[in-house]
């Protein structure tokens, strides 16, 4: 996936030296739309992938200075953003657990189709609660 791996050892060298401010906005520049289509195909929402983008390059840039081989930036950037898609899977899952879970307030009202029917149904809605 490395579009130039030499390139992108040169600007993470450069951006973790500070020897020029904008190296790490020329990798973000590189990647954006990479990123981006990786969370959409994954989660179907892009707002969602852009957030998940977002939160990829702020992990990616506060934990720059541990990456041990500068070649092989792009893997270790996709490996952050694949934690973070599993993550936000898990999140998902949980919280549609927990609103499962929770039981209504409210009944439910039954349909009804005749006036007869409409008393008996407003009886029994009444004694749901």
């Amino acid at each position: 996936m490395a579009m130039d791996a030499s390139r992108d050892e040169e600007l993470v060298h450069q951006s973790l030296d500070d020897e020029d401010e904008g190296a790490f906005e020329i990798l973000y520049h590189r990647y954006e739309m990479a990123l981006l289509n990786f969370f959409y195909r994954r989660v179907g929402s892009w707002e969602t992938a852009e957030d998940l983008m977002q939160e990829t390059f702020i992990k990616v840039h506060t934990h720059l200075g541990t990456l041990r081989d500068r070649k092989k930036f792009s893997s270790w950037m996709f490996s952050i953003a694949r934690q973070l898609i599993a993550a936000h899977i898990r999140e998902n899952r949980r919280n549609q657990v927990e609103s499962k879970a929770v039981p209504s307030r409210f009944p439910t009202r039954k349909k009804c189709g005749s006036q007869d029917a409409a008393l008996t149904c407003q009886r029994d809605c009444r004694t749901d609660r």
